[in-house]
Parts: C-alpha cells; sequence; structure tokens
C-alpha cells in the first residue's frame, strides 16, 4: 500500500478523534461560562442523582484520600469507574472479580461520584448487548487484573507514540486488535472493553483505544466515553473539594438539551 492510500485509510480512522476536539472546544467555552454563574447556581445544575441515570452511564468514584497521595494516576482523585446497568444494578471489576453491584453499595463506598454519559452509543440492541456482555465475563469468572494495575504506569507513558505504528500494522494486516473478551480486567479496563464488545468502538479505533491502557481519570477526559452529566453527592451538605477536574464542566443536559 503506497503512502497516500494509508493516510486516506488513517485520516478515516481517525474520525473517532473528531467528537473529541468539538468537546474540547466546548470544554473551553464552559469554563468561561462557569465563571460568570454564582457558586450557588453552579452547585445546583451540576447535581444528580440515582434517579437521573440511564443504562450505560460510567459512574467513576472519587477518594480524597487517593487524591492526597499525588501520584500521577490518580491526581485528582477519581480512582475507580463502573457502568449504571439500570434498576439500581452497576457492573465493576473490583475486589477479585467482575461483578455486578447495587448502586448504594458503590456511592458508600467513595465520598462522592461524577457520572458521564455518551448520547451516541446506547441505541438499538447495544444495551441489550453491554447486559450479555457483562452477564458473560461473570459467569466465565473473570478475574480483577492486579497485574494489569501494576503494568499500568510503566504502559501508558509509551502508549501515544506507538498509536501511529500500531495503526500502521493493522492496515497493512499486521495487527488484529485484542478481543475485549479477557479473563481480567481493572475497573476502566472493564468500560472500555464493554464499548469495544457493543461495536461502538470499532475494530480500528480498538487499535488505539486499549483497555489496559486507560484509567478511570483518561474516561472522563475522553468524550468519547461521554459527556459529564453531573455529581452525585452523598449527602445534601456535602461540598466538592476545590480545584477539582469537572469544575468548570458544562453539564450534559446544557449541551445535549435531554
Amino acid at each position: 500500500m503506497n503512502a497516500s492510500a494509508w493516510l486516506d485509510r488513517l485520516s478515516a480512522a481517525s474520525l473517532v478523534h473528531g467528537f473529541a476536539i468539538v468537546a474540547q472546544k466546548i470544554s473551553y467555552k464552559s469554563a468561561h461560562y462557569a465563571d460568570v454563574i454564582s457558586l450557588a447556581a453552579l452547585s445546583n445544575r451540576m447535581i444528580v442523582n440515582e434517579s437521573d441515570l440511564k443504562t450505560g452511564d460510567i459512574l467513576l468514584g472519587y477518594s480524597g484520600a487517593a487524591r492526597e497521595k499525588g501520584e500521577a494516576d490518580i491526581a485528582s482523585g477519581y480512582v475507580h469507574a463502573a457502568i449504571y446497568l439500570g434498576e439500581s444494578a452497576i457492573a465493576e471489576a473490583t475486589g477479585r472479580k467482575v461483578k455486578k453491584s447495587s448502586f448504594n453499595d458503590l456511592a458508600e463506598e467513595y465520598d462522592h461520584l461524577v457520572a458521564l454519559r455518551q448520547p451516541d452509543a446506547w441505541h438499538g440492541d447495544n444495551i441489550s448487548k453491554l447486559h450479555d456482555f457483562i452477564d458473560d465475563r461473570i459467569s466465565s469468572g473473570a478475574s480483577f487484573n492486579t497485574q494489569g494495575i501494576r503494568d499500568f504506569k510503566d504502559s501508558v507513558p509509551n502508549s501515544q507514540s506507538s498509536d501511529l505504528e500500531r495503526l500502521g500494522r493493522y492496515f497493512e494486516g499486521e495487527l488484529v486488535p485484542e478481543s475485549p473478551v479477557r479473563d481480567k480486567y481493572f475497573c476502566s479496563e472493564l468500560v472500555v472493553s464493554s464499548y469495544i464488545a457493543i461495536g461502538f468502538i470499532g475494530e480500528s479505533a480498538a487499535v488505539v483505544y486499549r483497555p489496559e491502557n486507560t484509567s478511570p481519570e483518561s474516561l472522563a477526559k475522553d468524550p468519547t466515553f461521554g459527556t459529564f452529566l453531573g455529581y452525585i453527592k452523598p449527602y445534601g451538605e456535602y461540598k466538592i473539594p476545590e480545584e477539582d477536574m469537572f469544575e468548570h464542566s458544562t453539564p450534559f443536559h446544557e449541551i445535549f438539551g435531554k
């Protein structure tokens, strides 16, 4: 394949990033928009409850104690990711296995939660595909990827530099993306694998979107996985920590109106 043809195909595969560019512009504008409203209004418009959630929403768990450690991969304090399955159930990889848990159990485990919503992923039969994927992974006995957590710090710094090389190998027929069906997952690895399993992240994009290289914080930074829906607080008087990574975000309903 000549260079021109390869670049044409690379360009097509990279369309998955187009939404990210648009969202970055929205985020930039939202920072200025947030500056001109009162703190009370900012708080109220950014708070949601479990009743506001829909199947497929991603939930991120915040730990102030983890944030205080100052480690690069948990600097934001968002240390866990799960998927809302509806009817107060979530899917997560934690402890020793992939499992379904109750929303309340998740909420009690972290200082607060953040919900992300992807407006384009959950249509048609994708919800049933999500449930089938999670049920299959649970019935297969998929365990928690402890080694993957240990390897994460070493793999991420080199991941971006290898993306173009991996795409080149894919288009030359030398590379096939790894299957989302795995024996082990850590929390955000399960989330990304779910998006691949339902087909929202296609095969060529899966060359770049590698589940094992994705942290809860990186899910939040990539609009492929959703837009900030809101904070879920444990009680009314709870205050979101200062300089939280979402404090200048425009909530989902103000962008998409639904």
